[in-house]
C-alpha cells in the first residue's frame, strides 16, 4: 500500500506469531490489491500453515537460496483484517 510506516507497524505485531523480522521495506510498484506471502526457503506445508494464521492469505512460491529470508510478507490494501489479526494475538 501507500499508507507510510504501515510495514513498520505490522513488523512489531510479527513476532506474535513466533517470527522474526528481519527487515522493513516497501515494495515500489506492487500492483496487488490484497496481502501475500511470498515463500523464499521453506518447506511448502510450512508456509501454507504461516499463511492460513495470517488469514489464509496467498502464497507464492519464489524460491531463492541467495537470501537468509524464508518468507517475505507483503501487505495489500485490505492490510486491516490482517493487522487486526495479529493485534488480538496473545504476546
Amino acid at each position: 500500500t501507500a499508507k507510510p510506516g504501515l510495514a513498520g507497524d505490522v513488523a512489531l505485531l510479527i513476532p506474535r506469531l513466533g517470527c522474526v523480522v528481519e527487515g522493513v521495506g516497501n515494495a515500489p510498484g506492487w500492483p496487488g490489491s490484497g496481502c501475500l506471502l511470498i515463500n523464499r526457503r521453506l518447506p511448502v506445508a510450512q508456509a501454507k500453515e504461516l499463511a492460513t494464521r495470517l488469514g489464509c492469505i496467498p502464497v507464492i512460491k519464489e524460491w531463492d537460496g541467495r537470501t537468509s529470508e524464508d518468507v517475505v510478507l507483503v501487505l495489500g490494501d485490505d492490510f486491516e483484517e490482517l493487522r487486526a489479526l495479529l493485534r488480538s494475538l496473545k504476546h
